[in-house]
């Protein structure tokens, strides 16, 4: 089947980067042509042995898939509270060989047959088995035999041979006595085939510029303009600060009729996600890349020129069809919208759903804000290493289930103790704003907002102010609260308020006392 022409042009199409598939094909074309009688040697035949023959090139994976972008580091946040759960571990195991059958369960740790990072050989010996414990919340781990301990994420790195670092860049193993300078291979397996992986694309550093002018600096205000200062509330200056600004994209027609055109242009708003060229340089570094900055005509920051200011990527949307969104250069890399704004000693922050609602709150309170690459669903891990810094996070997202929901999620990412959720709240009967762009409008006071935010509660632990509406509703309106009555027994109803759900009443007594008869008439009744 080499030689059927559909399947070797693909064949001969592709780059391999594995050495031994390029041999093993090549040597199974040799032996289909020695099986030949006679012998047959076809041009399909010596232009594949030819092709599969050269040397093999270092390649690298196509920069815009990022599925295909290889993570040789994984960043881990020092604010990090996540709860390792037993199927985490389970599947943590899977994925490296160990199966169900080599595993045992409690209720506190996963026990494993054979643990990898023993240096000797446990020879089927019951005693040199099951030594493996990780434990189930916490995710530590400890082998009673060889020694081997470390945190959930050092488990996962000598599994996995990856690295693990912090926010200063440096390999780390966290354990109860403080840190220590990991590895980067683990002896148990191999290591990964290595090659420079190339930079995430980026647009060019003056497109930004561009947008900008095109949006405040024209004689003629544009529609763009009009909307976002009549609209949306905005200033010239506070847009400006935010790098906002104008352009024209293409987007498939909604009318999908012959003759008519498949792309048709739309007057977009540009939002810049400009960060540090240090901070481009380090999300690089966590994929296995380098990233350089090269100077340009274009104006650094101003504290900043020897960490100058790059646009990492452009997001344009359509002022006049919502749904109409671009990322500019697709595959690129991932930021925060606003992100250069905030000062370098800043220690407190407020992330917003959407790009307006970031502006109205840096224009309404003067604190620095920020916004979700892509809505209240979007946090990818890229950014998380932005945000170490801050000891206090503000979200402020949508005033609806979505972004509340999405609000309390990301808490565990960002860390609890560190994240205040803003839920706005008017006594006075004033409608609620739906998001932080609203509230500017209505002329409401953001700060009393923000000062009111609440950390997300910890899921078992209740506060009497959460139970206050409740136990004075229960005490007011008792007869609200009371269960299936039994009619022989008013006394004993009068002290249990009756049978009611969620309740169990157990009945004790000496023998001959009564307590069959009892529980009889009542399921009588």
């Amino acid at each position: 089947r080499v030689f059927n022409r559909r399947i070797a042009a693909p064949i001969m199409q592709c780059s391999f980067h594995d050495a031994a598939t390029r041999a093993e094909i090549l040597s199974f074309c040799h032996r289909h042509q020695q099986q030949q009688q006679p012998p047959v040697q076809s041009r399909l035949y010596t232009t594949m042995t030819t092709a599969l023959s050269k040397p093999l090139k270092p390649s690298v994976p196509p920069h815009h898939y990022h599925a295909n972008q290889v993570r040789t580091k994984v960043f881990v946040s020092r604010h990090n509270t996540m709860t390792v759960t037993e199927k985490q571990i389970l599947e943590q195991c899977a994925n490296h060989g160990i199966t169900l059958g080599d595993v045992r369960q409690t209720r506190s740790h996963v026990i494993i047959k054979e643990c990898p990072f023993c240096d000797k050989p446990t020879n089927n010996k019951a005693d040199n088995q099951y030594k493996l414990y990780v434990g189930v919340g916490g995710g530590a781990y400890f082998c009673h035999r060889c020694g081997s301990k470390g945190s959930w994420y050092d488990f996962k790195m000598k599994l996995g041979g990856y690295e693990v670092v912090g926010m200063d860049g440096a390999s780390e193993m966290s354990n109860t006595r403080g840190r220590r300078k990991a590895t980067t291979e683990s002896p148990s397996y191999p290591s990964r085939t290595s090659f420079t992986t190339p930079c995430l694309p980026m647009p060019s550093q003056r497109l930004a510029a561009i947008y900008i002018s095109r949006l405040l600096d024209e004689k003629v205000e544009s529609p763009v303009l009009e909307y976002l200062t009549n609209v949306r509330g905005l200033l010239k200056t506070t847009l400006r600060k935010y790098g906002v600004g104008r352009a024209t994209y293409n987007f498939p027609s909604k009318e999908q009729q012959a003759g008519s055109q498949p792309y048709v242009p739309a007057e977009c708003v540009t939002f810049p996600w400009i960060m540090r060229a240090s901070q481009v340089a380090e999300q690089e570094e966590l994929r296995g890349a380098s990233y350089e900055y090269k100077s340009s005509n274009e104006k650094d920051c101003d504290d900043a020129n020897e960490d100058p200011c790059v646009t990492r990527r452009i997001k344009a949307r359509a002022f006049q069809e919502k749904s109409w969104q671009r990322l500019d250069p697709p595959g690129g890399g991932w930021g925060l919208f606003g992100f250069h704004t905030v000062p370098q000693d800043a220690t407190e922050i407020v992330i917003t759903e959407g790009e307006y609602d970031a502006m109205a709150v840096y224009q309404g309170t003067g604190r620095p804000a920020v916004s979700l690459p892509n809505g209240c669903r979007s946090l990818p891990v890229e950014v998380l290493p932005l945000l170490e810094k801050f000891e206090k996070i503000y979200l402020w997202m949508d005033n609806d289930a979505p972004g509340q929901e999405g609000a309390e999620k990301f808490c565990k990412k960002f860390g609890r103790n560190r994240c205040f959720i803003v839920k706005p709240e008017h006594p006075s009967g004033v409608r609620v704003p739906k998001d932080a762009n609203e509230a500017l409008l209505m002329g409401l006071d953001m700060n009393e907002f923000l000062d009111n935010a609440k950390q997300v509660p910890h899921d078992r632990i209740l506060t009497f102010e959460e139970l206050r509406a409740q136990v004075l509703h229960e005490i007011m309106h008792p007869e609200k609260y009371v269960g299936i009555p039994v009619p022989s027994l008013p006394v004993f109803t009068s002290l249990i308020k009756g049978f009611r759900r969620g309740e169990i009443t157990v009945m004790t007594g000496p023998t001959g006392s009564g307590k069959v008869r009892n529980k009889t008439a009542m399921i009588a009744l």
